[in-house]
């Protein structure tokens, strides 16, 4: 009877999948001894704004306990290219499904930012699903940041997200090197090391990007850590102040000065410094200057007015 089971599967999954040739992850079989079921519609697009639509991709949904509730190749629909899955459970109303979508070109499978709520029987979008398909967007796959301490003050910051991580979670590359009374802080709290834990205050305490942190390690000698999380993009904007601001760099690459971009504008006198002793000044309406910015650094800008800034203009 077992074997009967198996073949049953292996055969269904043939007819999902088939015609795709497709290899499926072990884990993304759907449940074969469900009792309800609905219906969702999807397009998905990445963390640039691009579809993913590339041969072979598939689009699955997960329940709570990580079962797999559905899949389905990408496939021709009367809105382009889209992903019509059939969603499975043993509950007549679930909440919070998790969904993850296996590209045919990379390979690589990437979370989705949206979760979905099961209802027997309905649809998502609930009207309309043939012409406007709920757009999922992918979440950016983890990159690494690799920071160069010295001993006593650095100006550093990050362009991946600390997430649901403490900072010890965040900063674990780090505890290697660390000492008792060890500060990291921004403008508006700190975290101070002792007895292998970092101790927040206020206990709100995070480590953000388009933030600037000023870290003090003071171990002797140089050391390089990794920091990983999703990447942050540069276009965010960061909210300032007039006067003083501790400024992370949130791009991913080296960027002249020119890279800074104020929604505001920016006005003459306006200065933004590194602590390596290079700064530039705002000036006849551009920068005079050879700042540069790196990621993993952290700037202080002075403004004159309030507003926003990003990266938009880095190159």
């Amino acid at each position: 009877m077992k074997q009967v089971t198996i073949l049953f599967l292996l055969f269904a999954t043939l007819l999902a999948f088939g015609d795709a040739g497709l290899v499926m992850p072990p884990e993304w079989e759907p449940m074969a001894d469900s009792q309800y079921n609905m219906s969702l519609y999807a397009q998905v697009e990445d963390f640039d704004g691009n579809r993913m639509e590339a041969s072979g991709s598939v689009l699955a949904v997960f329940n709570a306990d990580g079962q797999c509730c559905g899949a389905a190749a990408i496939e021709e629909g009367s809105c382009g290219m889209w992903y019509q899955v059939k969603v499975v459970a043993n509950a007549i109303a679930e909440t919070g499904l998790t969904l993850k979508l296996l590209s045919g070109t990379e390979g690589e499978v990437f979370d989705i930012q949206e979760t979905i709520d099961f209802a027997a029987d309905s649809t998502i979008p609930a009207t309309n699903y043939a012409t406007q398909p709920l757009m999922l967007h992918c979440k950016p796959l983890t990159a690494k940041l690799t920071l160069t301490l010295v001993q006593n003050w650095n100006w550093i910051s990050f362009n991946v997200e600390q997430g649901e991580r403490t900072i010890l979670e965040f900063l674990e590359d780090y505890t290697q090197y660390a000492t008792d009374g060890d500060i990291i802080k921004s403008q508006n709290g700190q975290a101070t090391f002792s007895g292998g834990q970092w101790y927040p205050s206020p206990k709100s305490f995070r480590l953000e990007p388009g933030r600037m942190y000023k870290l003090r390690k003071q171990r002797a000698g140089n050391c390089t850590v990794t920091v990983s999380g999703v990447p942050c993009v540069g276009e965010v904007p960061i909210v300032v102040v007039a006067g003083w601001n501790w400024l992370g760099y949130t791009g991913v690459a080296e960027a002249t000065v020119s890279a800074l971009f104020k929604a505001e504008g920016f006005a003459d006198n306006d200065l933004v410094m590194a602590q390596s002793g290079s700064q530039a000044t705002f000036s006849d309406g551009k920068w005079q200057g050879n700042l540069v910015f790196r990621p993993g650094l952290g700037y202080m800008l002075k403004l004159s007015a309030a507003g926003t800034v990003d990266f938009r203009n880095a190159e």
